[in-house]
């Protein structure tokens, strides 16, 4: 049985240009399957490539869709010349000043307190209390005059005179109902005077509200046409700014509109490099069970039998071999796998053993081995 090659290595950098086309090809036929051509009654939107694979979208109308789209671009643009000739008429209007000495003034609203003037008016009373009382009088006066002079008489005729002491006594009585008289009378002026003070006070406050809320309606109404003197200057400023915006405002020929469809997914790339690895570890993993069996390992086997006191230690018969120290011999100490096994040991190798201590080490077909002494100390 002839020795088997290692597997040669991918070439990667192939791979992965293989891998950036297929990519390439697949974002091609995705843009492709979106490029839908569409026809409508009202146009058509197509796509076309050139040589270069560069993408043109061209959106075409019908024939009567291109007529009116014709004469829409030609009215636009007589409505355009004619707002261009209403340039200067605007010019003008925004070049004057505005001229606020023309409007009607502000005016300011009556304030509503003062209406507490015409409270609590003293004067008005008393001239009310006086009359009332002097009202009455003019009626008491009279008759206790009539009375006194019939008391008189009776005192005479009883003959009883002037200036005794029954004379004396009986003209106190008459005073003093007189005085009781003239008391209630006073009292009847004061309550009414109150009672007149309370009706002159209600129509000079009902007279105040009224005006109050006269000058209040004058002052509203004069702000307001103001506000509307304002406005009309305003409009007149741009009325003719406004004129060239409704004549350029208008409905314009749409675009014709197309249907939509789903597009097209993104199609995977070929995964060349993967691939590559894929079959390039298949081939080692057959390559390492070749190796298992090959005569190399066998007469490690033998050896093995036959020498106890021996190793095998190869570095051939071992694989993914980490350092992990050093004997203080000088060599390393390393984990490794053995071909074909999948779990890993602590050991040395043998190349390296012979480097430091030779006497350690044997050969053994073509295979080195290392004395299990050597192994002390690890």
């Amino acid at each position: 049985m002839g020795k088997k090659s290692t597997p040669a290595a991918p070439d990667y950098m192939k791979l992965a240009e293989m891998t950036a086309a297929s990519s390439k090809q697949a974002i091609d036929d995705q843009t492709r399957a979106n490029r839908a051509n569409q026809i409508t009654p009202w146009g058509s939107n197509t796509w076309t490539t050139d040589a270069n694979g560069n993408w043109t979208n061209t959106v075409a109308l019908s024939e009567d869709q291109k007529q009116a789209q014709a004469d829409q671009t030609q009215i636009q643009s007589e409505k355009s010349n004619i707002a261009k000739s209403l340039l200067p008429r605007v010019a003008n209007e925004y070049s004057q000043e505005m001229d606020w000495s023309t409007l009607t003034p502000w005016a300011n609203a009556p304030l509503q307190s003062t209406m507490g003037q015409v409270q609590g008016s003293d004067a008005s009373r008393k001239r009310a209390e006086d009359a009332i009382y002097q009202s009455e009088t003019s009626r008491l006066d009279p008759q206790w005059q009539q009375q006194q002079q019939q008391m008189a008489a009776k005192l005479a005729n009883q003959g009883i005179t002037q200036g005794s002491a029954a004379y004396q006594q009986a003209m106190d009585q008459l005073q003093q109902q007189k005085a009781s008289a003239y008391s209630q009378a006073q009292l009847q002026s004061i309550t009414g005077a109150g009672a007149e003070a309370q009706r002159n006070q209600a129509m000079d406050l009902a007279r105040a509200q009224g005006q109050w809320g006269q000058g209040l309606q004058g002052a509203t109404f004069q702000n307001q046409q103001r506000g509307q003197q304002l406005a009309e200057m305003m409009q007149k400023r741009g009325f003719s700014l406004n004129e060239i915006n409704a004549i350029l405002t208008g409905a314009q020929v749409g675009m014709p509109q197309f249907g939509g469809y789903n597009q097209a997914g993104a199609a995977q790339a070929t995964d060349y490099s993967g691939a590559g690895k894929d079959q390039y570890s298949a081939s080692m993993d057959a390559y390492n069970a070749a190796q298992a069996a090959s005569p190399l390992n066998a007469a490690a086997s033998l050896a093995g039998t036959a020498m106890k006191a021996y190793t095998g230690s190869d570095r051939r018969m071992k694989r993914d071999i980490r350092q992990i120290g050093r004997h203080p011999r000088g060599y390393g100490v390393f984990t490794y796998r053995f071909i074909g096994e999948q779990g890993r040991r602590t050991g040395v190798i043998a190349q390296d053993v012979l480097k430091h201590a030779p006497e350690l080490v044997t050969d053994l077909r073509g295979v080195l081995m290392v004395r299990n002494d050597a192994l002390e100390g690890i």
